[in-house]
């Protein structure tokens, strides 16, 4: 039989298939599996020079939600801050407005362009920051941040906030309420000056 296979495969001109099948098909499957098994250890050892880097550039310490600040998230006019520089921009006096917020809630996204209203409207007189509580976790502590977004207003250097506001608000809101809370001084200034002026001019 063998011998009739051979002849009927040279008339053909054919490969000799079952031949080449005995020889060589179960040496396939073998080497197959080997090709597998380099190509998943490849995959998991590219995985695992992927994590060393990440050790040792320190993102280990962030790890599994403690995400590195962004400063190219930063909006016009609204600045993003970290707790020191939350402290010294209060120090300096003027009035500061800052959003505590995360960057997976909803409404603190909502609430950003509103900021960004407000501080084209009164652009130098007020400092508007955000801080992210999943990475400031120990002054959001320290200033008893419950919800999200937040809003606290400083003045006058104290680091011990005036007002907080939770929830979103309106850009017209959150304007007069500054104007209201954290100018005062400014509006009895000028009423005095007119009634001064009216005083004279009479």
């Amino acid at each position: 039989m063998a011998s009739l296979i051979r002849a009927v495969d040279a008339d053909t001109g054919a490969m000799p298939l079952r031949r080449f099948g005995a020889r060589h098909g179960k040496a396939a499957l073998p080497w197959l599996a080997r090709a597998a098994v380099v190509m998943v250890c490849a995959y998991l050892l590219g995985d695992a020079l992927r994590f060393g880097a990440s050790f040792l550039s320190g993102g280990l310490a962030r790890w599994p939600h403690r995400p590195s600040v962004s400063r190219s998230a930063a909006t016009p006019g609204v600045m993003q801050s970290t707790s020191v520089e939350l402290e010294l921009a209060v120090q300096q006096g003027k009035p500061v407005v800052v959003d505590f917020y995360a960057t997976w809630c909803g409404p603190c996204q909502m609430l950003t362009p509103e900021l960004v209203k407000v501080a084209a409207r009164l652009q130098d007189r007020v400092t508007i920051l955000k801080v992210d509580t999943d990475v400031e976790t120990e002054i959001a502590s320290e200033l008893d941040i419950q919800a999200l977004p937040t809003l606290l207003f400083f003045k006058d250097g104290n680091m011990k906030p005036v007002a907080k506001v939770e929830g979103l608000v309106s850009a017209d809101w959150l304007e007069d309420y500054i104007t209201d809370n954290l100018f005062p001084s400014e509006v009895t200034e000028v009423t005095e000056a007119s009634e001064v002026t009216a005083a004279e001019a009479s």
